[in-house]
């Protein structure tokens, strides 16, 4: 991660793929080809849609790997929340442990992957977190058909109740 200049938001860099990862990858659409060419499938297959038979060389699949990998899970519990310092990293509050104002308010504070889809669960922990800080929280829409907004305080226990 760097803070670059002045800027209020840092860049962060995931490194989902390192060398070892493209060279696994790269033999690995090489054995798929291989596979899909040899009898009887080959028998069967008239054409590669993906990458593509242009995509030949091992340089050109490094860069295919590259430019065409995605993470399609949803990274939680990599900050996971608790009341020990110990054995988590943000408490109950969401409040980083041993910081002052700094949270954390997304699935890396979950203890464990919830059983359902992961959106459904941050937007739940983001709106609870929003309203303790009386931030304008989205309350539905108007008759206009407006996005309608209110304020809450940290007091305001029906609405974390509800949350």
């Amino acid at each position: 991660m760097e803070w670059p200049g002045e800027s209020p938001f840092p860049e962060v860099y995931h490194d989902h793929l390192d060398a070892a990862d493209i060279a696994r990858l790269t033999k690995g659409v090489q054995l798929v080809r291989q596979i899909f060419a040899s009898p009887p499938l080959g028998d069967y297959v008239t054409r590669e849609v993906t990458p593509g038979r242009d995509i030949a060389s091992d340089e050109d699949i490094e860069e295919f790997v590259v430019s065409s990998h995605t993470s399609n899970s949803h990274w939680c519990c990599s900050a996971r929340m608790g009341p020990d310092p110990k054995y988590s990293a943000v408490s109950g509050s969401l409040q980083i442990h041993g910081t002052s104002n700094v949270y954390v308010a997304d699935a890396s504070i979950f203890p464990s992957i919830p059983n359902g889809n992961v959106h459904s669960s941050v937007v739940a922990v983001a709106s609870i977190f929003a309203r303790r800080l009386g931030g304008e929280v989205v309350g539905g829409h108007d008759e206009e058909g407006s996005p309608e907004s209110r304020s809450m305080s940290m007091d305001d226990d029906e609405a974390l109740s509800a949350g």
